[in-house]
């Protein structure tokens, strides 16, 4: 496909070469030598679950909070959307911002979170929380969890602050809906001043130790 492709482009064409976790030397040299047979001027191969944060995978496992895997949820695995009903149970949180009032919406289905609406009073942030509610729950319904979908907005966050003051709408939602529903959520990383463990508070980042917050 992409030596395809690249026959009609003056630029170089990379493609990603993904392979399964199972993918041994002898896979890896066959794909390049393949890709250079065919002239392709790059490629690049991953195996899957080769990093602790992936964004997609393949299979009935999921990966829990701290990045281990562990087995899908009963009745749930990759792959399974799970159908929701005309009427469901929802988690209707509000969280203060200084624009105003956001408020979040978790439908729940046997107890746990599997769609997510979001209606913020920032204007022109609506897009952005339109897609995160939809990409969201596409997660939750292929049996992924709160947790990784909090991961992954504190990633944004801390990469491009101009979309900052919504995502971090939706994580404080997130985090009291899940404290109400008596889970934990756990998301660490690494303090950037003093190297020390810092902790989701109330939807943002912040160390304990030396104070530093990504709010």
């Amino acid at each position: 496909m992409q030596a395809a492709f690249q026959e009609y482009s003056d630029s170089a064409v990379s493609k990603t070469i993904n392979l399964p976790s199972d993918a041994g030397v002898e896979e890896v040299t066959k794909a390049y030598l393949l890709a250079y047979e065919l002239g392709c001027k790059g490629i690049t191969v991953y195996r899957d679950g080769a990093r602790p944060d992936q964004v997609m995978n393949v299979g009935s496992f999921r990966r829990n909070g701290d990045g281990s895997h562990g087995p899908a949820p009963e009745g749930l695995a990759w792959g399974k959307l799970v159908e929701l009903a005309d009427i469901v149970d929802e988690k209707r949180i509000r969280v203060k911002t200084a624009d105003g009032n956001a408020y979040l919406h978790v439908g729940l289905v046997d107890g746990q979170p599997r769609e997510i609406f979001g209606n913020p009073a920032l204007g022109a942030y609506q897009s952005t929380v339109a897609l995160v509610c939809r990409l969201g729950s596409t997660v939750l319904r292929l049996g992924g969890t709160v947790e990784m979908i909090m991961d992954q907005l504190n990633k944004v966050h801390r990469e491009y602050g101009d979309v900052r003051i919504p995502l971090l709408a939706l994580n404080r939602g997130f985090q009291r809906v899940m404290e109400d529903l008596g889970q934990h959520v756990s998301i660490t990383e690494s303090c950037p001043e003093c190297r020390r463990q810092m902790r989701m508070v109330e939807g943002c980042m912040k160390c304990h130790d030396c104070g530093f917050s990504r709010c």
